[in-house]
C-alpha cells in the first residue's frame, strides 16, 4: 500500500512539472493589467506592460516597434494588450524563464 503511494505521489509530481510552464503561460498571458500610458510607440508600450506585469519581452528587429498605437486604456488582460498591438495575427508570444518571446509567425504555403 505504502508503495503504490510513493508511485502515485511521484506520477503526481511529474504530471505538475510537466504542465507548470504551459499553465504559467497561461497565467501570464491572461494576467489582468492596467496600463497608466495608453498611447505610444509599440515599444514604449511593450515596456509599460512588461513593467506592470513584472515579466519582460524579448524580440528581433524584425519586428516593427515604431508605430504609433493607442490601446484601450480600461483593465485588461498582457494576451488582449498584445493582440491590439499586433492586430494582424502574424506574431507568437511564447513564455519562457519570466519573459515572453515575441516571433513572427512563420508564412503559410499554399
Amino acid at each position: 500500500m505504502r508503495k503504490a503511494f510513493k508511485i502515485f505521489f511521484l506520477v503526481l509530481r511529474l504530471l505538475t512539472f510537466s504542465s507548470g510552464g504551459m499553465l504559467a503561460q497561461s497565467t501570464l498571458m491572461d494576467k489582468e493589467i492596467t496600463l497608466v500610458k495608453t498611447k505610444g510607440s509599440v515599444e514604449q508600450l511593450l515596456k509599460e506592460i512588461s513593467e506592470i506585469g513584472g515579466f519582460t519581452f524579448t524580440y528581433s528587429n524584425q519586428i516593427t516597434t515604431n508605430e504609433i498605437v493607442k490601446l484601450q486604456s480600461n483593465r485588461q488582460s498582457v494576451r488582449s494588450y498584445l493582440e491590439q498591438l499586433f492586430p494582424n495575427g502574424d506574431i507568437n508570444y511564447i513564455f519562457k524563464d519570466g519573459r515572453i518571446i515575441l516571433r513572427h509567425k512563420r508564412d503559410k504555403k499554399s
